[in-house]
C-alpha cells in the first residue's frame, strides 16, 4: 500500500506541532516531555536531551543539509526555514571540524509508519558559534526514505 504526502492540512497543525514540541510537551497529549527516547547517540543532540518520539500516520516532508556528496544520506534533518548556509550551520550546530559546510540540501519524504525523534538542536561548543535552536528531526531507519534530487543550497523564501 503507497500512502500520499496529505495535502491540505492547516498550517496549523504544522505551528502547533512545532510549538508543543518547542516548549516541551508531547504533540498527542500535552504532557511534559520526558527524557528523549532516541538512541543513546542522539540524546544529547537535542537541546536538554529533550525530544518526543512520535510515529507519522502521514508521509512527512524533511530537509537535509550537507556538502559532502558522501554525507547526502544521513539521520539529521529539520523543518527549519534556512535562510543560508551560515544560519543553517548556527541554528543546526554544524561544527566545522565536521566537514558540513551546508552549501547542498535534499528534500526527503519520510513515510508513514516511521518512527521520528523531533526536538530542538542543542548547542556545540563554543555557544557563540553554534548555538542550535533549530527544529531537529532525527529518522533512524533511512532505509524506506524518498529522496529528492540534491541542490546547491539557495537563500530561502520563509
Amino acid at each position: 500500500m503507497t500512502s500520499k504526502i496529505r495535502r491540505g492540512l492547516p498550517a496549523l497543525f504544522t505551528l502547533v506541532l512545532l510549538a508543543t514540541v518547542t516548549f516541551g510537551q508531547d504533540p498527542n497529549s500535552g504532557a511534559p516531555a520526558v527524557q528523549c527516547a532516541a538512541p543513546a547517540r542522539y540524546v544529547d543532540t537535542f537541546q536538554k536531551a529533550k525530544c518526543v518520539e512520535v510515529t507519522l500516520r502521514y508521509d512527512l516532508k524533511l530537509m537535509r543539509v550537507f556538502s559532502n556528496d558522501n554525507a547526502r544520506l544521513g539521520t539529521y534533518f529539520t523543518t527549519t526555514c534556512l535562510m543560508s548556509p551560515r544560519y543553517a550551520i548556527r541554528k543546526l550546530a554544524l561544527k566545522q571540524e565536521w566537514g558540513n559546510r551546508a552549501t547542498k540540501m535534499v528534500e526527503v519524504t519520510v513515510p508513514a509508519g516511521t518512527t521520528i525523534y523531533i526536538g530542538i538542536a542543542a548547542f556545540q561548543d563554543p555557544e557563540t558559534l553554534y548555538p542550535g535552536g533549530a527544529q531537529q528531526t532525527v529518522v533512524v531507519d533511512i532505509s524506506k526514505l524518498v529522496w529528492g534530487t540534491p541542490r546547491r543550497f539557495i537563500s530561502a523564501r520563509c
